[in-house]
């Protein structure tokens, strides 16, 4: 998957900034104004749902930086499920939403100065012994994010492998 970086940021906002000067009109800043109010209403209100995980985690989705990581742990997934809900809690996560029969579960972050808040999502699988932990983590609005998707990851396992710990 491509990072989205500082650079792509600044290009966007200066070809945007270019062609409404170019314009001369105040239209193409009303237009571009409205989209990002309406995409953002629209994040807002689908944050919570697992239904909409595909649309923020589309590679598509230019306007949602992402940050996915997979591991491995040594307990059953049922048992994997249950800890992970447990260390959500823990991390300062709110759970959102949480599928037992699916093994998914949806978290988010609080809004902060890096971004409008994300939704980080568990999917856990077991194939042939091996539990599979995936974790995602995508901005409501926002090419980039400071850091902040990674920074979720290493709470959250820092946390996880603290609670491992006797």
């Amino acid at each position: 998957m491509q990072k989205r970086t500082v650079k792509h940021f600044v290009a966007i906002f200066f070809i945007t900034t270019f062609v409404i000067l170019m314009s001369g009109k105040l239209l193409a800043l009303y237009i571009l104004a409205g989209f990002n109010v309406c995409l953002l209403t629209f994040n807002l209100l689908a944050r919570r749902s697992l239904a909409f995980k595909p649309w923020f985690l589309s590679k598509f989705n230019i306007f949602s930086a992402k940050f996915n990581h997979e591991f491995e742990v040594e307990i059953p997934a049922d048992l994997a499920f249950d800890k992970i809900l447990e260390v959500v809690a823990e991390s300062g996560f709110k759970l959102a939403k949480a599928d037992k029969d699916k093994l998914e579960i949806l978290a988010i972050s609080t809004t902060s100065w890096k971004s409008w808040g994300e939704n980080i999502y568990f999917k856990i699988e077991e194939n042939a012994g091996q539990t599979l932990v995936r974790f995602d983590s995508a901005a409501i609005f926002g090419m980039y994010t400071w850091g902040k998707n990674e920074d979720n990851y290493k709470l959250f396992f820092e946390k996880l492998e603290d609670s491992f710990t006797i």
